[in-house]
C-alpha cells in the first residue's frame, strides 16, 4: 500500500537546477508510478490527487481525507478562544496547523508579513 500525500516529484522535476537532475527525477517518477500500480492499495487524501495518479495509469487509488471528522471535532466560540489566547477582537489572526516543506514557499509568506506585528499564541 502507498499513502500519497502530493506529488513530490513533480515539485522536485521543477526546483531541479539542471537539466540532468530534470532527467532524473522524471525517471524516478516513472519508476515511482509503476511501483503504484504493482501494490495491492494506493491512497491519496484528495480528490486532485487522485486524479493526477489516475492521469498518470495508476489503477486502485482510493480516497483516504486527513481531514477532521466536523461529527466529532467541533470549532469552539470564537470570543472564547480569543480570551483564553490574549487576542483582541479586532487583531487580524492566521492559524497553521501541519508540516511545512520547501514547496510552501515560506519565503513569500515572510515578505507578505513583512512589517506586521507578528506573536504567537501557544496557550
Amino acid at each position: 500500500m502507498f499513502d500519497v500525500r502530493d506529488e513530490w516529484e513533480d515539485y522536485a522535476i521543477n526546483k531541479a537546477s539542471s537539466k540532468t537532475f530534470r532527467e532524473a527525477y522524471r525517471l524516478l517518477k516513472a519508476l515511482m508510478t509503476s511501483l503504484y500500480n504493482k501494490s495491492d492499495l494506493v491512497v491519496a487524501v484528495t480528490q486532485p490527487i487522485a486524479r493526477s495518479l489516475k492521469l498518470r495509469g495508476v489503477r486502485g487509488v482510493k480516497i483516504v481525507p486527513n481531514g477532521a471528522d466536523i461529527n466529532v471535532f467541533r470549532p469552539y466560540e470564537k470570543s472564547v478562544v480569543r480570551r483564553r489566547l490574549g487576542l483582541r477582537d479586532d487583531e487580524f489572526v492566521i492559524v497553521y496547523e501541519g508540516g511545512v516543506g520547501g514547496y510552501y514557499r515560506l519565503d513569500e509568506s515572510l515578505k507578505f508579513l513583512q512589517g506586521s506585528i507578528v506573536r504567537f499564541a501557544t496557550k
